[in-house]
């Protein structure tokens, strides 16, 4: 007797079964002390429910109170239980892996935010590098993320205004952005990526979730059962009202 229902994915399913291997492979990469508390709990939770949903399946394939269609009928009903409950964590996630980066952000541009005081000094600061780079000075590159790097007024000069008001394509116009964000808050930099990467975790689980959908059941099968089930709980029939007259 086979141990699921679908042997073909038993290496994966019993994977899923280990302690953290199998989670962190298809599912989430981080330790609950690399994210947030909250995340954390989310994505715990998510490995909780998924290790007992294949728990479940393996007992099914095994259940010889069931024909083969009612077998993986159970099995699809267990899975759509499951995904149900771990998109919510999944939203959570998301949700807040999306506000933290938000946040981040906010604080890693803040050093290099436009002061309006300083309006003229970003206009002469945008010029000489438009000058610049009209020249093709081929060790002027360099020299620019130098300069970032080196002065605030000057990575908000350009931040301030479009890539082209600098000479710049937008690629290079990003580049130089991001080297002066890191110089100038490499914590809260740091900490943006990572938000983004968290984030990211959630689709992972989204895949984890349609291998594990694969493995579970087969779509034919639970039909057969689905297209000859009688519910034994259903009311009986009762006359119409004119009946009764």
């Amino acid at each position: 007797m086979p141990k699921y229902l679908n042997p073909a994915y038993a290496e994966f399913l019993d994977m899923m079964l280990t302690p953290t291997i199998g989670f962190k492979v298809h599912f989430w990469k981080y330790a609950q002390n690399e994210v947030e508390t909250s995340i954390a709990a989310a994505a715990n939770r998510v490995d909780w429910a998924v290790k007992d949903a294949i728990k479940r399946i393996s007992r099914i394939a095994s259940d010889v109170t069931k024909t083969v269609p009612m077998q993986h009928e159970a099995s699809r009903q267990i899975y759509d239980r499951l995904a149900e409950h771990v998109a919510k964590d999944i939203a959570y996630i998301r949700d807040k892996a999306d506000k933290d980066a938000a946040a981040a952000r906010d604080r890693a541009f803040a050093p290099i935010a436009a002061d309006p005081d300083k309006t003229a000094l970003y206009a002469e600061t945008r010029a000489i590098f438009r000058d610049m780079a009209a020249k093709a000075d081929p060790s002027w590159p360099v020299e620019a993320s130098r300069l970032v790097k080196s002065n605030r007024d000057i990575a908000a000069a350009l931040n301030a205004a479009p890539a082209f008001n600098s000479g710049l394509t937008d690629d290079r116009w990003s580049q130089l952005i991001q080297t002066a964000v890191v110089e100038f808050a490499p914590d809260d930099a740091a900490a943006m990526v990572h938000a983004v990467e968290v984030g990211a975790e959630a689709s992972k689980i989204e895949a984890g979730m349609a291998k594990l959908k694969a493995a579970a059941y087969d779509t034919a099968q639970s039909n057969k059962a689905r297209e000859t089930f009688v519910d034994a709980e259903a009311p009986f029939a009762v006359p119409p009202a004119e009946a009764a007259e």
